[in-house]
């Protein structure tokens, strides 16, 4: 008899938030997934760099789904239930680092490298899936093209990505979250930080917020 560890990570669509977090949660825990993750629908462009589908990610049902589902997982209250995202949420605001890419690294273009069949070499494999400007932008080096692997921090397609997600910090860093969060996921900054100054209309603003709020006094026991 054979024992295997089950994780699943789900992607969150505007399906999803008909369904309800209470009823996702439910499934996973009823047919004894206790360890699960989930990621906002990313957007789908063309090969002109057309935007056909819609980022969820920075959406109010978004952020409602989230802290509705942490809710549902926090006055559950079983250690043997874990989902990631909430666990690494809480292990920063109690001052340890983040284990996972989302938040609590805010750069991504020195611990991270995706190789595609062609050569080309990516930080997360998000990227190049966006349209022809950020595909350009983010390829960091061609295999065909270094000798080594510090060759690839020597690429000046590193260096200019690197610069990038340094730049895409700035609105962040008055962020009351900012030494938590750490800006989040640096593909996301690519999306979305050309459209606010304000880091209190951040996604991962309001849910810090909201979890915060909801433990703090516990906190302070």
């Amino acid at each position: 008899m054979y024992s295997f560890f089950i994780f699943s990570l789900a992607v969150i669509t505007n399906d999803t938030f008909h369904i309800g977090p209470k009823r996702l949660f439910d499934f996973f825990v009823n047919n004894d997934i206790k360890t699960f993750d989930f990621l906002p629908q990313e957007p789908i462009f063309s090969n002109t760099g057309e935007q056909l589908t819609s980022y969820l990610y920075p959406t109010e049902n978004y952020v409602k789904f989230v802290n509705e589902l942490f809710d549902i997982w926090f006055e559950r209250d079983d250690p043997n239930i874990h989902i990631l995202l909430f666990k690494d949420i809480l292990r920063t605001i109690l001052g340890h680092s983040s284990k996972i890419c989302q938040i609590g690294q805010g750069i991504c273009a020195n611990v991270t490298f995706t190789l595609y069949p062609n050569g080309s070499i990516y930080p997360c494999d998000k990227f190049p899936r966006t349209g022809n400007t950020i595909v350009s932008e983010s390829e960091i080096a061609n295999i065909n093209n270094i000798k080594s692997i510090s060759g690839i921090f020597a690429a000046e397609g590193y260096r200019r990505l690197l610069q990038k997600q340094i730049e895409s910090l700035k609105v962040c860093l008055s962020c009351k979250w900012y030494d938590k969060c750490k800006g989040g996921c640096a593909y996301d900054r690519y999306l979305l930080n050309s459209k606010t100054t304000n880091p209190a209309e951040c996604s991962n603003y309001k849910i810090y917020e909201h979890i915060y709020n909801k433990i703090k006094d516990q906190l302070e026991t």
